[in-house]
């Protein structure tokens, strides 16, 4: 019964480190990329999911974190995009 899911796990993390031996900055990249991802939506979820059980100041606490977090998000996307703008500029001169 548990032969399926783990040879589909053991499958999964040699996946990952092929993936992260032949391209390993890459791998990092989207890796963190959607970690940051899923926070930010368990975030959202935790903001809305305990709306009356808790005052509006203790929701108001997470907006920071949640602004935060889809931010680093979407920097995840601009860094990568303005470092490559940059190096092929280099490249050119």
């Amino acid at each position: 019964m548990w032969l399926l899911p783990a040879l589909l796990a053991v499958g999964v993390v040699l996946g990952f480190l092929v993936r992260l031996a032949t391209r390993p900055i890459r791998t990092l990249v989207n890796t963190v990329r959607v970690l940051l991802f899923l926070l930010g939506v368990l975030l959202v979820a935790t903001y809305f999911l305990v709306g009356s059980e808790v005052p509006a100041e203790s929701r108001q606490e997470l907006l920071p974190y949640i602004v935060a977090v889809f931010g680093a998000w979407a920097l995840t996307f601009l860094i990568p995009g303005v470092i490559g703008l940059l190096l092929r500029s280099r490249d050119r001169e």
